[in-house]
């Protein structure tokens, strides 16, 4: 296992050198970040962090690390990234690595530690039964924590939900929202932020095409060609593609599955396994319709969103603006609340609809609003009694339309913490 130790220590310089501080330090922190280090340290849990490539996941460990390392001695810490080719995609390599650091670097038998030791798995999905691994180490000490994080479909598997039950806390990642934009970019406007702000990597690039070709090599491509593939069996992968893909240029449009399976050529069931791998993974939202009964058939009716809005930048020809807002809004609805719904009846369509809440919502990103814009939020409103009916607006219009509350898009993400 030479190759292997050489690995590991480099990939720990703070064994090496006691004053070392990882340079993600001083990067600013995501907002999820203050809840993932109370998870660390005060919890004897495991803490997953999921998400998408590239949002962020890596920077916020090597985050926890640098502040750990101001109190925890620096042995007591262990980085691996699984996602290098070096390593094996086996089972028993995480046995082997364990195994080598309490040896060779703690001089104890793992996991019979003497003091707390926090061990960082990244991009854990590579290998497989993890999450059993994971279990048999925390069953047997309380001074191992241990902090795994994985691409968006590294939680798939239901086996490995059910061997890890009630030792592990999630924490998914989201894009970047836009107040962490605005303090990354303080000159960049609300459009920037809808076509190409949600990802931190992205605010670096120079040109549009570099961004475009970052978006769809090192997010999308690497979920859909390595990711899934890797922990679900996909028998025809070009269908898999073609179904992701599909959905981007209908974004706001209600989806006639019967229809869309007929067209691709995929049986029911496939397209049905497909969508839920897709959904599972991250990589698109799914919006059904509230306006029917549990058994009506309004229920099939339903919107599929990307999880980023960014994603569409990637269609040709890039779809309107309002395209990229309506997606925005479902991002933020979908990360706060459960039971999100879409509502249509009799050919009148409202965006959003929150039954727990009562809130009927709309976006209309557009220079002007007339009094058309609010008639499905009317409608709406007369057939389901004490609705707040909430219009998302490109700005701050002086008109106001009666009894129907007017949002700029911008101040979104500080209005529905109030809701």
């Amino acid at each position: 296992m030479i190759e292997m130790s050489e690995f590991l220590t480099l990939h720990n310089p703070w064994w090496r050198q006691n004053t070392y501080i990882p340079s993600e330090s001083a990067l600013p922190r995501r907002q999820d970040y203050s809840r993932l280090w109370d998870l660390t340290v005060q919890t004897k849990q495991v803490v997953s962090i999921t998400g998408l490539r590239r949002i962020g996941k890596t920077t916020m460990m090597r985050q926890m690390i640098a502040d750990l390392l101001k109190t925890v001695h620096p042995k007591r810490i262990l980085f691996v990234s699984f996602d290098q080719p070096i390593i094996e995609t086996l089972p028993e390599t995480i046995t082997s690595i364990l195994k080598w650091y309490g040896s060779e670097i703690l001089a104890e038998k793992f996991p019979y530690v003497s003091d707390q030791t926090y061990i960082f798995f990244d991009e854990i999905q590579q290998i497989p039964q993890w999450q059993d691994m994971l279990k048999r180490y925390y069953d047997l000490t309380d001074k191992v924590k241990f902090v795994v994080s994985g691409s968006s479909s590294a939680f798939l598997r239901p086996a490995g939900r059910e061997s890890l039950a009630g030792r592990v806390f999630d924490v998914t990642v989201h894009p970047l929202s836009y107040t962490e934009f605005l303090r990354l970019s303080p000159s960049k406007t609300f459009d920037d932020y809808l076509r190409f702000g949600q990802f931190p990597e992205l605010l670096n690039f120079p040109s549009n095409e570099t961004k475009v070709q970052y978006l769809r090599d090192s997010i999308i491509a690497k979920v859909l060609d390595i990711d899934i593939p890797t922990i679900v069996r996909i028998r025809n992968k070009q269908q898999l593609d073609r179904l992701f893909w599909t959905f981007m240029p209908n974004v706001g449009q209600i989806v006639n599955f019967p229809k869309l399976i007929r067209e691709l050529g995929m049986s029911s069931s496939t397209f049905y396994k497909y969508l839920h791998v897709l959904s599972d993974s991250l990589l698109v939202h799914q919006v059904v319709n509230g306006s029917g009964s549990f058994r009506s058939e309004k229920r099939l009716l339903r919107k599929i969103y990307p999880s980023s809005s960014n994603f569409l930048s990637l269609y040709s020809p890039v779809p309107s603006m309002g395209f990229f807002a309506e997606t925005y809004v479902a991002e933020m609805l979908l990360q706060t609340f459960h039971g999100v719904q879409l509502w249509y009846d009799r050919g009148k369509e409202v965006d959003f609809y929150l039954p727990d809440k009562h809130i009927a919502i709309e976006i209309k990103y557009q220079d002007t609003i007339h009094a058309d814009d609010v008639a499905n939020l009317n409608y709406l409103g007369k057939k389901r009694k004490n609705i707040r009916k909430i219009l998302i607006v490109k700005k701050d219009f002086t008109s106001i339309v009666k009894d129907v509350e007017m949002v700029p898009i911008d101040e979104f993400e500080e209005t529905i913490k109030k809701w």
